[in-house]
């Protein structure tokens, strides 16, 4: 597969609402938070697992602590290193970080970040994408 079909897939796949934390999941949650996290959980679960495009499926969603992961399956077995890495450059620019990073601050009061992670169709960890509150400071210091 070209790098056009792996933009392609990874583009719809941050269309798509998620959350979750990575750098603070020993803070607690407010019940707030929480429970928006556990509908979307709850509501997404219903849907698993969902075509997204020819070579993506979201198959499980879930939240550790105050990460709520969106767990997604490539139908490849494999993905070098030079296409994880353009994917994840693609998925960095500023259209697509302002819109991930406007779900992150509109959507929640506490350390709450969006994680994707990608799995191979064999279900081997490919990589995640993370989002949070203070990485998309980062990101948009850097636009």
């Amino acid at each position: 597969m070209n790098l056009k079909i792996f933009s392609l897939i990874f583009i719809s796949i941050f269309i798509l609402i998620s959350c979750s934390t990575v750098n603070n999941k020993n803070e607690e949650l407010n019940v707030i938070d929480k429970e928006v996290m556990d509908d979307f959980i709850l509501n997404k679960k219903k849907e698993l697992p969902k075509k997204i495009d020819c070579c993506t499926s979201l198959i499980d969603v879930y939240r550790d602590k105050n990460t709520l992961v969106n767990v997604y399956q490539l139908k490849l077995e494999r993905v070098d290193d030079k296409s994880i890495e353009d994917i994840k450059n693609k998925h960095y620019l500023p259209p697509k970080v302002n819109e991930i990073c406007n779900l992150v601050e509109t959507t929640f009061d506490g350390p709450v970040e969006l994680e994707y992670k990608i799995l191979n169709v064999n279900n081997v960890y490919l990589f995640s994408l993370f989002f949070s509150k203070s990485k998309c400071k980062e990101l948009i210091k850097v636009y």
